[in-house]
């Protein structure tokens, strides 16, 4: 695989996704996963808001692609850093909607 990240495009035809991104544990240990914008992407879109009804769903999307190990231990904390990573990504996409929604009303 190339040192770059290359680029996908998502559902919703935006450019820029990255295919290829770290997940940061809280030991300090890191793993490189494939399609996780991606996936967020389309959860977004698909209204799911960031919690744990949600988090399941996406280790399991995640998992299509990538190798999570079957441990319980480590899918849990696979899930927690999903999901906080999940926060980040759909509080930062409201923040630009707002925006948005402010600019067309003329704010």
């Amino acid at each position: 695989m190339p040192a770059q990240m290359s680029e996908v495009t998502c559902p919703c035809m935006m450019a820029g996704i990255e295919e290829c991104r770290q997940l940061v544990f809280p030991d300090g240990g890191q793993i490189r996963v494939k399609g996780l914008d991606r996936i967020f992407e389309i959860a977004y879109w698909e209204g799911k808001m960031p919690g744990n009804d949600i988090a399941d769903e996406l280790l399991e999307r995640l998992s299509e692609e990538n190798y999570i190990p079957s441990s319980e231990h480590v899918r849990l904390e696979y899930t927690a850093v999903v999901l906080k990573e999940y926060r980040k990504f759909f509080e930062k996409k409201e923040q630009i909607k707002s925006k948005i929604v402010d600019i067309n009303e003329g704010k």
